[in-house]
């Protein structure tokens, strides 16, 4: 999906959002794009959640400093397990 089409989705989103009390899963890897349409962060990890902060008390970057050290601590474990 190219940024146009995104945009338009996250702007249906935010529409439906604002229509009334109605919950919505977006499942994305692009954090900033989320973070305006968002209330809630939540990251799932093999079915589990591992993180779960309203959007107004993370950032980008401790988002993604999570997932970084979650990629190496399974790297790490998938090269020892060789």
């Amino acid at each position: 999906m190219g940024a146009k089409e995104s945009a338009l989705i996250l702007d249906l989103i935010q529409q439906l959002k604002e229509q009334g009390d109605m919950g919505i899963m977006i499942i994305a890897h692009n954090y900033a794009q989320i973070f305006d349409v968002c209330d809630r962060i939540n990251l799932i990890e093999g079915g589990t959640i591992v993180f779960d902060k309203p959007t107004s008390e993370t950032s980008v970057q401790e988002l993604t400093d999570l997932v970084v050290r979650e990629y190496r601590k399974a790297r790490k474990s998938a090269t020892q397990d060789r």
